[in-house]
């Protein structure tokens, strides 16, 4: 429902259409040299019409908000209603009050079908004037709506660079391949490097699309998950299990990594013990659910539900999905965290 603030341009779009078809007329009348004879009965009717269309403004606006294109019959409606309307208010006055002895000579019917020809072009004006300014309020809203996203696209980008390239993961990353080289494993220090160089490649160029489809960002996790295999070995076990039905859904690029990241910070890198990460995806009741779950030390062992990662991924989904999304992080019994994300197939 719109505020007062948000009604207050409407009643003076209304209104001073009315009143600037008032002058016309007025004018037209002096200029063929006569003197106006009904401005009270044509101010009367034109106030009170102007307050008739406005409520129509309202409510049409208010349809159109919810329907869109689809709201065109029952704004056709609005419109013949205002018209009626009009015609019974200036009949009911004319007749009431008949500023000659013409008006007296008419009946009913005839001053309101005067009324209704005469009032169409002011209806549809008031009405036409109102909806432009409702649509061209709604256009700058979408556009800021729009700004905003990819402002927060771009920040999420130069976030995801930076989570990855922090001193101490380029310095593992790096302390890894150079272990690899002076054992002789060039082959394995090649992959590393590789696998380092996809990532960051990804990171730059996957952020073209609000979303990729789940087979994509599965991709991606793939890739960091196999530079911290090889950073851990033993220590990291994953686990998949995606539902091929969900293999094209759409979701934001490097959703997964942050989650993932928060994972290996807080369980893997933590503890000598063996960690196991799962990641599952399925579709119920129309909506993608995502769970990422480990069986480390847990919440109360210093996990964090607040780093840039995950901040970035509540932003993003709040801008994609509105209340649509869902983004959850809890402790597992008997130990471990489940980061858990629904979401519905269309961004809004």
């Amino acid at each position: 429902m719109e505020s007062r603030s948000e009604r207050a341009p409407l009643l003076i779009i209304n209104a001073g259409v009315w009143l600037l078809f008032m002058a016309f007329q007025t004018l037209i009348t002096l200029l063929e040299g006569a003197a106006p004879y009904d401005v009270p009965q044509r101010g009367g009717t034109y106030v009170l019409s102007a307050l008739l269309t406005f409520a129509g403004s309202v409510i049409l606006s208010g349809e159109v908000e919810r329907r869109g294109r689809g709201a065109w019959p029952f704004g056709v409606a609005v419109t013949a209603g205002c018209i009626v309307v009009h015609a019974l208010i200036a009949a009911a006055i004319y007749k009431s009050f008949p500023p000659l002895p013409y008006f007296e000579n008419r009946s009913f019917t005839q001053l309101g079908l005067a009324a209704a020809l005469y009032g169409l072009p002011i209806v549809l004006s008031a009405l036409l004037g109102a909806l432009t300014f409702q649509y061209g309020r709604a256009f700058s809203a979408m556009r800021a709506l729009s700004a905003e996203r990819e402002a927060a696209m771009k920040e999420a980008q130069l976030t995801t660079l930076h989570q990855q390239l922090r001193p101490h993961f380029l310095f593992n990353t790096l302390n890894t391949v150079s272990a690899f080289i002076l054992r002789g494993e060039n082959m394995s220090a090649e992959r590393t490097v590789l696998l380092l160089s996809d990532l960051l490649r990804r990171s730059l160029y996957e952020f073209d699309d609000h979303t990729i489809p789940l087979s994509e960002e599965m991709e991606i996790a793939s890739i960091y998950l196999e530079i911290e295999g090889v950073r851990y070995e033993e220590r990291l076990t994953v686990e998949q299990d995606i539902d091929a039905s969900v293999h094209g859904w759409p979701v934001p690029p490097f959703l997964l990594q942050p989650l993932i990241e928060n994972v290996v910070k807080h369980a893997v890198s933590i503890q000598r013990e063996p960690v196991l990460l799962s990641v599952a995806a399925k579709e119920e009741g129309g909506r993608l659910h995502i769970t990422i779950e480990d069986d480390g030390p847990g919440l109360g062992s210093g996990s964090s539900q607040g780093g840039i990662g995950l901040e970035n991924v509540r932003r993003r989904l709040k801008l994609l999905y509105g209340e649509g999304a869902s983004f959850t992080i809890e402790s597992r019994e008997p130990s471990g965290v489940r980061a858990t994300i629904h979401l519905p197939r269309e961004v809004v």
